[in-house]
């Protein structure tokens, strides 16, 4: 396990690693290490399994702060998923449900960079690596039972792909209005959200301090901008504008010269069609036996039912592995009616 700061960067600030190897639980200080190479062979080392809970920010960190991909990795909340647990179950409820242990979770947001650490981190600490391998055991017992390796593998893949991308091409998506623009402005929409994520990246910030998402939208909805103007923008930082306010313009300008038609979705909740594949979509999970929110992914089903609206079959490329065959058969159930 891992605890880490991340209030002012984008990204996390190690402040512990905690590992428990099956005999002794040790807390390591990465504030204080500079040589991590030992470390990073363990990581990177496929016959050792790593064990970890909800596994997508601990592997961030150890990729971004020490440059390495974690090989075998097995996350029990994904496992738990697939074992008849409920979908994004937090470590203390799982603990609570798979081994009737009741852990204190009072020290979540506690201040991880400071020194020394007091006792009730310490113990907080240990805690959280103590029953890991107990439900390690137990889950991975399940998951070889039902063969289900290959598609924990996947799912790790997938969350490995999703930390080293580089491509922000559907950063848009996280702007929830982005379907009151036309298809200029969504153009330039999409351009603002794709250089605000390489540029929380280059300057290690978090969105807001780059801009967010009232002021893309607000730049994206109006035209006859000026670096003046900017500043008046309520969202995004002057230094922003002093720093990049000419890249800005010049890139909207560009993304208007090459608008098409294309528009953001709007919100399809309240369609029949699309509750219809979501119901299909749940009887799918009830038959492969594991929670539905496993199964969906809200890019996904959006993608599918755009695609049942213009009255095609085939599936986008973005779904695959294991979930593929799944939609495949709720789609052709709702077809057949």
């Amino acid at each position: 396990d891992t605890e880490f700061l991340r209030v002012n960067t984008f990204y996390p600030k190690p402040g512990l690693f905690q590992i428990n190897d099956g005999e002794q639980i040790v807390l390591v200080d990465p504030c204080a290490i500079t040589a991590w190479q030992c470390f990073c062979d363990v990581l990177a080392d496929s016959s050792i399994v790593k064990v970890l809970h909800a596994c997508d920010e601990d592997i961030e960190l150890l990729y971004h702060f020490l440059g390495v991909e974690p090989k075998n990795v097995f996350d029990t909340q994904v496992a738990a998923a697939f074992c008849g647990y409920d979908f994004c179950m937090g470590y203390q409820r799982l603990l609570k449900a798979m081994l009737d242990v009741d852990l204190e979770k009072g020290h979540s947001r506690s201040d991880w960079m400071q020194r020394p650490l007091d006792d009730e981190q310490i113990r907080y600490a240990v805690d959280d690596v103590r029953y890991l391998l107990p439900a390690y055991e137990k889950l991975s017992a399940v998951i070889n039972e039902r063969h289900l390796q290959p598609v924990m593998e996947e799912e790790y893949a997938r969350v490995l792909a999703d930390i080293v991308s580089t491509d922000f091409s559907q950063a848009w998506q996280r702007v929830k209005e982005a379907w009151k623009l036309d298809a200029s402005q969504f153009g330039v929409l999409k351009a603002l959200a794709k250089w605000r994520e390489e540029k929380m990246r280059e300057k290690d910030l978090p969105r807001k301090r780059v801009a967010d998402d009232a002021a893309l939208m607000a730049l994206a909805s109006r035209s006859g901008w000026s670096i003046q103007k900017m500043f008046e923008v309520s969202g995004l930082p002057a230094y922003i504008v002093r720093n990049d306010g000419e890249h800005i313009l010049d890139m909207m300008t560009e993304a208007m010269r090459q608008v098409t038609d294309e528009k953001a979705p709007r919100s399809i909740k309240a369609d029949p069609l699309f509750n219809r594949l979501k119901k299909q979509l749940e009887r799918q999970a009830h038959a492969f036996g594991v929670e539905v929110k496993m199964l969906t992914k809200k890019i996904y089903t959006e993608a599918v039912y755009r695609q049942l609206v213009q009255g095609k079959t085939e599936l986008p490329d973005m779904i695959s592995g294991w979930r593929r065959p799944l939609y495949q058969q709720a789609v052709q159930a709702i077809q057949q009616g």
